[in-house]
């Protein structure tokens, strides 16, 4: 199965949303002082983890620019 059909209440999050270095247009979607530089997917997978959700890597994106937090919604 892929990770969407695994669940059908997830979150997706692309690293876009959380990195200083883009500007809205490129796909920001927090302030830019609660962004951080250049985040990979492992690194907001272990943050998601260490607070306790359910969350997965897309491994078929070929970037990693994909997470699914589950069962948060």
């Amino acid at each position: 199965t892929t990770v969407k059909s695994a669940s059908r209440d997830f979150i997706c999050i692309y690293l876009a949303y959380l990195n200083n270095k883009k500007t809205i247009a490129e796909g920001r979607q927090i302030p830019i002082d609660k962004a951080v530089e250049n985040p990979t997917a492992t690194e907001i997978q272990d943050v998601c983890l260490a607070v306790g959700l359910n969350v997965q890597c897309d491994k078929n994106d070929n970037t990693t620019q994909l997470i699914y937090l589950f069962s948060v919604i």
